[in-house]
């Protein structure tokens, strides 16, 4: 999977998540149901996306779209508690858009066929190759 409830928790600042996942305050952990939730709906998401263009699951999973997931994912919490601000949806409109791009076909997690078919750091789009991490 994309996301996972632990990879929220690591990259939240631990009151921050709780305040926007738990109904009533008084608990010390999030609500991992919730949380759960969200990953699963952004999990599904992005397989709906890819279907079709992919053989799923994919294997290994891009770090892209672990980024992705984790964007969608937030912006889900704070729309949890009608707190999106600008960054947030900005950051959320263009992982948005990224994935839209991989199901139109006019971006390619390049898994095949490629050189560099191996390194989940580099994707395509618009026929043009562009390394995100070393």
């Amino acid at each position: 999977m994309y996301i996972q409830p632990e990879n929220i928790i690591q990259n939240f600042e631990m009151t921050r998540l709780i305040e926007l996942v738990n109904e009533n305050g008084g608990s010390n952990v999030p609500d991992e149901e919730k949380l759960q939730r969200i990953c699963d709906y952004v999990n599904n998401l992005i397989d709906d996306s890819l279907r079709g263009k992919y053989s799923l699951p994919l294997n290994p999973i891009p770090e892209t779209l672990k980024e992705i997931a984790f964007q969608i994912a937030k912006y889900k919490l704070y729309e949890l508690r009608n707190a999106v601000n600008d960054s947030i949806y900005k950051s959320y409109e263009m992982n948005m858009k990224l994935l839209k791009e991989y199901s139109e076909g006019r971006g390619r997690i390049l898994n095949s066929g490629d050189d560099r078919s191996n390194n989940p750091f580099y994707i395509k789009i618009n026929r043009r190759v562009k390394k995100i991490a070393e």
